[in-house]
């Protein structure tokens, strides 16, 4: 499963939700283990399903309205009770027609959802690779698409022609920016992915300076820092160092 299909099939693995049959659901699952960006991008759905719940059950109803509504039930009871002799067969009839539209309109919408979900097309997924492999995102294109998403940042200077992907990730706990870089050549192939922490989210000054991890692991970690030191930049890379993600100019 690509990133563009799962992205699509999120809407429909909500809790509760039953619009995904099994199989569906084990793919997605698997491919948002695989997947930080796709991961990310569901926990923000998720953590805005939940803020949205949770607002709507927090809203309460005024008082006066309450004691409003109240008075007014209990001065009709005794004229619906008379009423009901003469009416009921109706507001039965006009209850269970009222079922049967809702019920029809779910059922109609879940069709349209249905039918209207696109067809898998597996060379999209070459196409936007290749895509991005030919013409990436420059560094002021990523840093805007960051603010579009609530979270402006300053970004390294590195060479953005490997960048891959980027989005939001958890890191420790917190949200942060995070790029994605690959690079493949005669030499061989290196790959990187860079976390971005902000001053306001981390204590920097704690973060050492230049720091590499030592030598043995698979994969290793380089942490620059900006020169203002609001920003510092956890690279999570393989290969002995990070000099082929230099900007070479």
């Amino acid at each position: 499963m690509d990133c563009k299909t799962a992205l699509l099939l999120l809407d429909f693995s909500r809790p509760h939700a039953v619009e995904l049959d099994a199989e569906d659901a084990h793919a997605l699952e698997d491919h948002l283990a695989a997947c930080p960006d796709c991961t990310a991008a569901a926990k923000n759905e998720r953590r805005i399903d939940e803020h949205l719940g949770k607002a709507m059950r927090a809203v309460e109803v005024p008082d006066r309205l309450r004691n409003h509504l109240l008075n007014r039930l209990e001065a009709d009871r005794g004229d619906w009770y008379k009423r009901w002799a003469g009416h009921g067969l109706r507001a039965t009839v006009a209850a269970a027609a009222c079922l049967l539209f809702v019920v029809g309109s779910l059922y109609g919408w879940s069709q349209y959802r249905a039918w209207n979900r696109p067809a898998l097309d597996p060379d999209s997924a070459w196409s936007e690779v290749f895509q991005k492999t030919v013409s990436p995102p420059d560094r002021a294109e990523v840093e805007k698409s960051f603010k579009q998403q609530g979270m402006p940042t300053v970004l390294p200077d590195l060479n953005y022609r490997y960048l891959t992907a980027h989005g939001i990730a958890d890191f420790q706990g917190v949200q942060v920016p995070q790029l994605v870089f690959y690079r493949a050549d005669n030499d061989g192939s290196n790959h990187a992915v860079v976390y971005v922490l902000s001053e306001k989210q981390f204590k920097l000054k704690d973060v050492p300076t230049n720091y590499v991890s030592p030598t043995g692991y698979q994969y290793k970690v380089t942490i620059l820092h900006q020169a203002h030191g609001s920003f510092a930049y956890v690279i999570v890379h393989t290969g002995e160092n990070v000099e082929w993600l230099k900007n070479p100019q």
